[in-house]
């Protein structure tokens, strides 16, 4: 007995073209017609382009040579010396309200 080809009928009504992804090219199931995890991907991407362009942007500082940032250095006699030491070798005494002023105007 010979096999009978085995064929598939012709739908009636034709289904329409689904959307593309524009980001990865695989059909979307979304309406926009962009996957949501191609697009969070695609605006962390530009997102992350923009913070390295102005990372790059930014001047660096420049630190004397043989400065830690916990050192404070000695008007008088140019030594450098811990930030909470109070008074220096050579009699200068800092005095204590040298911070930063506080937004009320009174120093810390």
């Amino acid at each position: 007995m010979a096999s009978m080809p085995n064929k598939k009928p012709q739908p009636l009504i034709q289904s329409r073209e689904r959307p593309r992804c524009q980001v990865c090219g695989e059909i979307s199931y979304s309406l926009a017609g962009i996957h949501p995890q191609c697009e969070v991907k695609r605006a962390d991407a530009i997102r992350m382009n923009r913070i390295k362009c102005d990372a790059s942007a930014v001047t660096t500082v420049q630190v004397p040579s043989g400065f830690v940032p916990c050192q404070k250095k000695c008007p008088k006699c140019k030594a450098l010396l811990y930030a909470r030491k109070k008074m220096c070798g050579c009699g200068h005494t800092f005095s204590a309200g040298a911070g930063p002023p506080l937004s009320d105007g009174k120093r810390s």
